[in-house]
């Protein structure tokens, strides 16, 4: 019997998250269609109330997987999240049209600064990566004080790696679908050389100095669509 069956509507909320959590991994179809037949029993402020509680940065990876027909529900689903106001499902469509350089871009870097704004993370490392690879328009003092800001976040060291590997996950569905060009950049530290294997991808910043170069950690964040292509 399909999970879609059951009277899903009387389950509570932590174990629609696990069922959630096991369907996506075989199928964004069957997730999706499970989370539609929850979804029509409950009230608007229940379903926020469940896609606040299930990071949607985690199901960031799955554009990826699967085939076209997953890649649809996916795109549904998230369109969901944008309407309901889920702030992981904006940072993605945000952070995915910037990419692929749709709609207002303008309008997107806005959207994106007042994310950042309210001191969550993941959406003032995503300001940070996309305003320095895509804006056209940028200085090198304003990516040295956004960095600043950026470091002093009592998360920084605890959550970057997190953070990058969730906006790679972003960047590299576009490219994998053909709806962005890669990124070539090759930024580099002038003080010290970076090591690939070793960076704040992989929770240190590559060149032993953790806490003490920022420019390692610049560029770094530069580089994290070119290194997500390799």
């Amino acid at each position: 019997m399909k999970p879609e069956n059951y009277n899903v509507g009387t389950l509570p909320i932590d174990m629609i998250v696990t069922l959630m959590k096991l369907l996506v991994v075989d199928s964004f179809k069957d997730f999706f269609n499970f989370f539609i037949a929850w979804a029509q029993t409950q009230r608007r402020s229940v379903i926020i109330l469940l896609l606040d509680y299930f990071p949607l940065r985690d199901l960031y990876k799955y554009r990826q997987i699967g085939g076209s027909s997953d890649a649809t529900y996916f795109d549904r689903f998230f369109r969901i999240g944008e309407q309901l106001r889920i702030n992981d499902a904006i940072c993605y469509g945000r952070c995915r049209d910037i990419v692929c350089g749709l709609g207002n871009i303008e309008r997107h870097f806005t959207v994106m600064n007042e994310m950042a704004s309210t001191g969550q993370f993941l959406y003032m490392v995503g300001k940070f990566v996309v305003k320095n690879v895509y804006k056209k328009q940028r200085s090198s003092v304003s990516t040295v004080d956004n960095l600043k800001c950026l470091r002093s976040h009592p998360h920084y060291r605890m959550s970057i790696t997190h953070a990058l590997k969730h906006l790679q996950s972003i960047y590299w569905t576009m490219v994998v679908c053909n709806s962005a060009p890669k990124v070539d950049i090759q930024a580099t530290c002038g003080l010290h050389t970076l090591d690939s294997k070793s960076s704040l991808l992989n929770g240190s910043n590559g060149c032993g100095m953790i806490e003490e170069c920022m420019f390692c950690d610049i560029a770094t964040l530069l580089n994290v669509f070119t290194n997500s292509c390799t």
